[in-house]
């Protein structure tokens, strides 16, 4: 019996041992690039806002263009490489499985930003293209800000590394490169600061700390109880505070009559230079124009007015490709 006892003791230590070496390949990344960096694509990275509250998640884009005269490969797998100031760097990698927060943040839509992504992009000759990292609906992306070392006051320079991006269930391996790619893309570098906040501000900081125990993210507001929990409080005590605008953001379900919109066009009024006062006349247009509302039109003026690409990705979806054939039985002319 003592025998059996050991080899079923046995028998699942080794089970254990194959479970846990049994990881999906689509879940891990290469310690270094495949290839050597030998690309000659260029890639600047844009941060419009670098004086940012903390705990809330910031809009980015890269411009990318070919400068050579042959067609090349762009990965779109994006890892976040950042320097806190008086800190170790760190590299926010994702997996690239179609899983949760594993999945690389779109940055180039086939159509629509919520729908299928582009994962590798070859540019022609002396072709150009914006990559864009919107703030999600419900602050939800981009999901680099999951990671709670983005969330604190101080100064980060951030850059992006450009990546192949393999399928789910590939190996990451050079033979399945195509001819057209020839390394990784690493953006220049911008920094952003995370500001002291200071009077109501600083008090709403305050409550995200005690109701995440320290660990607040950027992108935790709908998606956790003490997300929820702030977003009642700076609606209900908080309103002259700068974090307003992104709780109204946050709980943009179920935000869809009369009282939402005036909730919007109020905020816009009341925080005109808000990073996100944009994505406020957004949904405000939204709103608007499904209830009729006569001044929704000023809005959707200014969203469509808008230079920054990640407002129009959001409202309009990629502007460079011609629209999808009109499905049979539809009048589909504006």
């Amino acid at each position: 019996m003592d025998g059996l006892k050991m080899n079923t003791h046995r028998i699942a230590l080794l089970l254990a041992a194959f479970l846990a070496s049994a990881v999906p390949v689509f879940a891990q990344r290469p310690r270094g690039p495949l290839i050597a960096p030998a690309s000659p694509i260029q890639a600047k990275l844009v941060v419009p806002d670098t004086k940012i509250l903390p705990g809330v998640p910031f809009e980015m884009w890269i411009d990318v263009r070919n400068p050579s005269d042959a067609s090349v490969c762009l990965g779109l797998a994006g890892d976040l490489i950042v320097e806190p100031e008086g800190k170790e760097p760190f590299t926010i990698t994702r997996g690239g499985a179609d899983d949760g927060q594993l999945q690389y943040p779109t940055l180039l839509p086939e159509r629509d930003v919520d729908g299928s992504a582009v994962w590798n992009l070859v540019l022609r000759p002396h072709e150009s293209q914006t990559l864009t990292l919107p703030i999600l609906r419900d602050l939800e992306g981009p999901n680099y800000f999951a990671d709670e070392r983005l969330s604190k006051p101080g100064r980060y320079t951030i850059s992006m590394r450009l990546d192949y991006r393999f399928g789910a269930f590939q190996t990451p391996h050079q033979s399945l490169l195509p001819p057209e790619f020839l390394g990784p893309v690493t953006t220049n570098e911008v920094t952003v600061e995370r500001i002291a906040p200071t009077g109501t501000d600083a008090v709403v900081w305050q409550r995200m700390q005690e109701l995440s125990k320290g660990h607040w993210n950027a992108i935790s507001w709908m998606s956790s109880e003490a997300g929820q929990a702030m977003i009642v409080e700076i609606l209900d005590k908080y309103r002259d505070s700068n974090y307003y605008p992104y709780a109204l953001l946050a709980a943009t379900f179920g935000a869809v009559d009369e009282r939402a919109y005036n909730r919007y066009v109020d905020a816009m009024k009341r925080f005109p230079t808000s990073p996100v006062v944009e994505l406020l006349a957004f949904h405000a247009s939204r709103i608007g124009g499904r209830k009729g509302i006569a001044t929704a039109e000023t809005h959707a003026a200014k969203v469509k007015a808008s230079k920054r690409p990640t407002t129009r990705i959001l409202a309009f979806g990629r502007e460079d490709v011609p629209p999808p054939p009109c499905p049979p039985g539809y009048d589909c002319e504006d």
